[in-house]
């Protein structure tokens, strides 16, 4: 039997104490994994040139840019001339969502890089990541984006 010395008694977790500490790490590790399984957060783009944070209301899922990797990059691309000097930082480039915490359609995503806005879908994929298909003329292309920590 392995027992504890008496000096380190009074630290040593009694068997009571010991499956509430395990059910309370448990607990505190499936809230964490369920408040990572939804599409709203912070999300690196797949370049990693910056970061969109998707917030939610109700089924309603927007995203706006909240970083960019080049300090003072403009939406010079953009088809309405007088946009062409406003800051990539703070544009919101993704509208009109509706799904659940795991997908959502109907969306319209910015590319300042291009000007341009498409038709989008959103998906969380099993390993975490987002899967951003985007709806480009005849075909289309899926982007990676993944949590920003």
């Amino acid at each position: 039997m392995n027992r504890v010395p008496s000096r380190l008694r009074a630290f040593a977790p009694s068997r009571f104490v010991r499956p509430l500490l395990l059910a309370g790490m448990l607990g505190l590790t499936a809230q964490r994994a369920s408040a990572q399984a939804t599409i709203a957060g912070t999300w690196f783009t797949e370049d990693s040139s910056s970061k969109v944070t998707i917030t939610q209301s109700g089924n309603a899922y927007s995203g706006k840019v909240t970083w960019v990797k080049t300090d003072g990059a403009v939406d010079a691309k953009n088809s309405d001339p007088s946009l062409r000097t406003r800051p990539i930082m703070g544009i919101d480039i993704l509208t009109g969502c509706t799904g659940d915490a795991t997908s959502a359609k109907g969306c319209r995503i910015y590319a300042p890089k291009r000007g341009n806005s498409y038709d989008a879908e959103l998906n969380l994929d099993k390993d975490g990541t987002l899967k951003v298909k985007v709806k480009a003329g005849i075909g289309g292309k899926t982007q990676t984006w993944t949590r920003a920590s």
